[in-house]
């Protein structure tokens, strides 16, 4: 294995890509969750968050939910450097997905998921105030510690946090992720979940794989200012129909809350708020954790099928 200061890094999630039954559903659901839903004529939806026009998801239609790829971003001067270590570690050259983006280098990992290198500068970081409980809260009547419901807004998250995916052999695309991305290992847990992060400062992971036989779609992260954001998103969420999920509770790995909406394809979304963050620099200790860590320190007992992989 090369030497960690040799390689060439990622610094973050791009966007992904993923395919679904039905458009008009997808739209629904997307919307209730609170994301820009834009639809892109003849072609697929693009998901946007935070009031701008940065595209974080796109969704194609097709005949079952899958992953169509997920994309990457890397400064432009290691894009080269990044490129070869791809195909140095097992990477192979693979066509673009249909009507996504076609720039970058396009490859397929060790177990056949389509992956994207795109090039370009990191997102801004959205500057949230980690001292207040609530943000959704502060008013100048410092009387009441809670708004009154007809004053509360819609929840409606800031960014794409992370994806977890489901692999066979997890520890080997790990490995993969490492001496081709330059990513870095930040937590695993018994062999059946590891969380991977970026060289140049990230969340927690911006990347997560659960062990299974074959390869699948799990879930998407989005981040939400807070705790109250997160349980809002909750009962958004089963006002608008969508009521089977899992949460609100807190992980270990990650130490975020959460609140998993499942979608209308078995899979999930998940608002996230207050996740760990590495900085650039830091030299973070790998740790290998027991199963009994995996999911959550607080919180309801998770669905039983939420680590199933629906499309085995």
């Amino acid at each position: 294995m090369s030497n960690m200061g040799e390689l060439a890094g990622i610094h973050s999630i791009d966007h992904f890509g993923l395919v679904v039954p039905d458009l008009r559903v997808a739209t629904e659901f997307f919307w209730a969750f609170g994301l820009d839903v834009v639809e892109i004529p003849g072609s697929n939806l693009e998901l946007r968050a935070g009031g701008t026009q940065r595209c974080w998801a796109r969704i194609f239609p097709g005949w079952s939910r899958t992953l169509a790829y997920i994309a990457f971003r890397c400064f432009q001067e290691d894009f080269e450097r990044i490129c070869t270590q791809i195909v140095r570690a097992g990477g192979t050259p693979a066509t673009p997905f249909p009507e996504a983006p076609p720039d970058g280098y396009w490859f397929r990992d060790i177990v056949g998921n389509l992956v994207q290198l795109r090039q370009g500068p990191i997102d801004a970081p959205v500057k949230l105030d980690r001292g207040v409980v609530s943000t959704a809260l502060k008013r100048d009547d410092v009387a009441r510690n809670v708004l009154i419901r007809s004053e509360t807004r819609e929840v409606q998250p800031l960014r794409l946090s992370h994806v977890m995916l489901f692999v066979p052999r997890m520890e080997a695309v790990m490995a993969f992720y490492v001496q081709g991305l330059g990513m870095r290992i930040t937590d695993s847990a018994d062999g059946l979940v590891g969380y991977m992060h970026a060289m140049h400062g990230s969340d927690h992971h911006i990347v997560a794989f659960a062990a299974s036989s074959a390869t699948g779609w799990h879930h998407s992260s989005w981040e939400v200012p807070d705790m109250d954001d997160v349980g809002s998103g909750a009962t958004q969420m089963r006002a608008a129909g969508f009521c089977d999920g899992w949460g609100v509770g807190r992980h270990i790995l990650g130490s975020n809350y959460f609140y998993y909406a499942r979608d209308p394809w078995g899979s999930f979304c998940e608002y996230a708020a207050h996740i760990d963050y590495i900085p650039a620099g830091v030299d973070w200790k790998e740790r290998t954790h027991g199963r009994d860590e995996i999911l959550y320190i607080w919180g309801p007992d998770s669905p039983s099928d939420f680590t199933v992989n629906s499309e085995v």
